[in-house]
């Protein structure tokens, strides 16, 4: 009880010393040191109240958190390789930490996870998130998009966090290969019409998914640049 005394007034000095300056602070991330062993009991503690600290502060205590203890943080999300592991692999990239990947069958499990307390947290798609969300099991850290979305119009981008990512899980129809150009072409008009229709933009509100159409050649170079990333993520990671 005494050490706890003595932090308590030196925090209270650290403030006043601060002045008018004190009510701007954090005007940057904050790193939280902890001495302890991973696993152990201070560096559990360390971890949750980085996490609280995130969200009372508005800065980046758990990314500080995960740079001074390379894969020990946990983040879940489906399968050993997919689109949302190699977005986070990106991200990862982006602001100079590793974690641990924990493969799920699907975001819907992984988020179960996080809920249930046994990863730290889960990259996947903002319609997963919602019903948990909802249910007060899970809290929303940052958004891969170029804008916030309507539904979580209080959680900031990658962006406006401070690391310049943008990051996209797409949807999207293919034919089989040697299909004629005239029925390709048919089909793709057909789409984007049906993407036009109330019932679509009803489809993406429940959803919680963002609209957006690409014609054959764009969605062709889009999957083949997708390709290409997503070897260069594997032989990174040795998979």
């Amino acid at each position: 009880m005494k050490q706890m005394s003595r932090i308590a007034i030196a925090a209270l000095f650290a403030m006043l010393a601060a002045g008018t300056c004190a009510h701007q602070y954090p005007a940057r991330p904050i790193t939280m040191l902890c001495w302890s062993a991973a696993g152990s009991p201070v560096d559990i503690y360390a971890r949750v109240m980085a996490k609280l600290l995130s969200a009372e502060l508005g800065q980046n205590v758990l990314v500080a958190f995960a740079r001074k203890k390379p894969n020990f943080i946990n983040i879940g999300g489906p399968f050993t390789i997919s689109g949302h592991r190699v977005a986070w692999e990106v991200f990862a990239e982006a602001a100079t930490f590793k974690t641990s990947w924990v493969p799920y069958q699907g975001g819907g499990p992984a988020l179960t996870a996080v809920a249930g307390g046994h990863i730290d947290a889960a990259a996947t798609n903002p319609g997963n998130v919602k019903p948990f969300i909802e249910a007060g099991k899970v809290r929303v850290l940052a958004i891969s998009s170029d804008r916030r979305l309507e539904d979580f119009p209080d959680v900031p981008t990658y962006k406006e966090r401070g690391w310049d990512v943008v990051r996209y899980q797409w949807r999207g129809i293919m034919a089989r290969a040697g299909t004629p150009k005239p029925v390709i072409d048919r089909l793709a008009s057909t789409i984007q019409k049906a993407q036009q229709t109330t019932e679509w933009k009803n489809y993406l509100r429940q959803v919680v998914q963002l609209d957006g159409f690409q014609g054959p050649d764009a969605f062709r170079a889009q999957l083949v640049q997708d390709m290409q990333e997503m070897e260069a993520v594997k032989k990174k990671l040795g998979l």
